[in-house]
């Protein structure tokens, strides 16, 4: 008989590792099952290049939506409502000095207030044709205003002047003792529709200018040349020259014509620190260069009495703040970018 086939035997140690490896693989098969699917590349590919798209069109809007606008603003003269809300978000410059920049909404705002005093104030209908001129002027004038005060920003500082929380109350206490709070308030509002604030501002910027103007009239350097001119007419009334001549030749002062005739006027008429420097001398006697108010004066005395005097007097005036400052403005080079006979009222 044959023989039977005898049956293999599988080691213990095989069988094991068949196991493992089985439930290694149900556990693999497992993982895939909860594993998300994946993303297909083509479908990230496009969700970023939506995003772009959108970046772009947004991009490609704000351009277009700012060229409008500075089409109505430099080209048509719009002052709508939309334009002077635009302008406040975006600062479209209206005028440069220097590097500095006067704003569209600077001149929006101030052009609002000027227009709305002539109106409640004055009483000017714009809409006639004898008053088109006076609104022509204005709206150059308000851009004109607001330039000088850049270029007096600039100038001030280079004097190392300012104007203190202090100087701002103590003037706006002096015009509220005048009128009273209440009407002072009332009265900014109605005329130019300012509030304490934006009015308070304003009074900055006048006593800023006032202090620079101060500055200039004291300055030797910037009035050289009237100095000179004084020190030259001195020497030639000492030298005998006839005083009312020369007034009616040389002075800058209304009563040239006059001789420089200054007529009878008693002590205390004027500024005691300006009477001081002359006011004592005798009969025919003749003042130093005196730095006045207006310029350099000199002063002779034509008669006395015991309180009064009858004088004469030469006046070279300073340097004119607004040609000086008409200067410094050249000198930093200005560009305005509106049309102001454009603008919209």
């Amino acid at each position: 008989m044959p023989k039977k086939a005898k049956a293999k035997k599988v080691a213990p140690k095989k069988v094991l590792e068949n196991k493992k490896e089985k439930v290694v693989e149900n556990l693999l098969d497992l993982r895939d099952e909860n594993k998300e699917p994946a993303v297909p590349t083509k479908e990230k590919k496009v969700k970023k290049f939506s995003i772009k798209k959108i970046l772009s069109i947004f991009a490609i809007l704000t351009i277009l939506v700012n060229l409008i606008f500075a089409y109505g603003i430099y080209v048509a003269g719009w002052t709508n409502t939309w334009t002077k809300t635009f302008v406040k978000i975006f600062p479209y410059p209206a005028a440069k000095v220097g590097w500095s920049f006067v704003s569209m909404n600077e001149y929006y705002k101030d052009l609002d207030s000027f227009v709305t005093y002539y109106k409640t104030v004055q009483k000017i209908d714009f809409s006639t044709d004898e008053n088109k001129q006076v609104l022509k002027d204005l709206k150059k004038d308000i851009l004109d205003r607001l330039m000088d005060q850049e270029a007096v920003s600039k100038e001030a500082k280079k004097m190392k002047l300012s104007v203190s929380k202090e100087d701002i109350e103590n003037e706006y206490s002096r015009l509220v003792k005048e009128s009273g709070e209440e009407t002072l308030k009332k009265n900014i509002k109605d005329y130019y529709n300012w509030d304490v604030k934006t009015f308070k501002n304003e009074i900055k910027k006048a006593l800023l200018q006032k202090k620079l103007e101060e500055a200039v009239r004291k300055d030797e350097t910037i009035n050289e040349k009237q100095k000179k001119t004084a020190e030259d007419i001195l020497t030639k009334v000492n030298a005998g020259e006839d005083f009312a001549n020369l007034a009616k030749e040389l002075s800058e002062s209304t009563d040239s014509t006059d001789g420089g005739n200054m007529g009878w006027f008693a002590k205390g008429t004027y500024d005691e620190s300006y009477e001081n420097q002359f006011f004592n001398l005798e009969k025919g006697q003749i003042s130093d260069i005196i730095q006045a108010e207006e310029g350099f004066e000199i002063i002779k005395i034509e008669d006395r009495k015991e309180n009064e005097i009858l004088a004469r007097h030469i006046l070279i005036k300073y340097v004119d703040f607004k040609d000086w400052l008409s200067g410094k403005k050249n000198e930093y080079g200005t560009q305005k970018f509106i049309d102001t006979e454009k603008v919209k009222i």
